[in-house]
């Protein structure tokens, strides 16, 4: 009896560790494949309980924009709005949040959809 106390007791003081939800605040690398097409999108996440806000930036220079979404358990969903070759779009991420530094999944931008991996910095 004893001996099971001890393996519970051990259980309890890992499974914090085991069970915590990823954190998403920071910094994040984002590589798109859109249409065979690679893209590249700087991320700013702000992780307050379930909500993700935050910025997203691409490489053609345009200012970030503003970003929404959740966490729900392992899977994190996000969006914005930008402008691209002058068209407004919508661009929505699902992912899977692998580690504290690791998100995939798939992102749709209204008139194609896609893969990202995101890596954070």
């Amino acid at each position: 009896m004893k001996m099971l106390i001890a393996a519970a007791a051990a259980a309890a003081l890992l499974a914090p560790g085991i069970a915590a939800a990823a954190d998403l605040t920071g910094g994040w690398k984002v590589d798109l494949d859109i249409g065979g097409m690679e893209f590249h999108a700087d991320c700013k996440l702000t992780q307050t309980a379930a909500a993700l806000t935050g910025s997203c930036a691409g490489a053609d220079g345009a200012p970030p924009s503003a970003v929404t979404g959740t966490v729900d358990g392992s899977t994190a969903k996000f969006a914005y709005d930008i402008t691209y070759q002058g068209n407004p779009m919508h661009v929505a991420y699902t992912g899977a949040i692998k580690s504290d530094t690791a998100m995939e999944g798939a992102v749709d931008v209204q008139i194609a959809q896609g893969t990202f991996k995101a890596t954070k910095q």
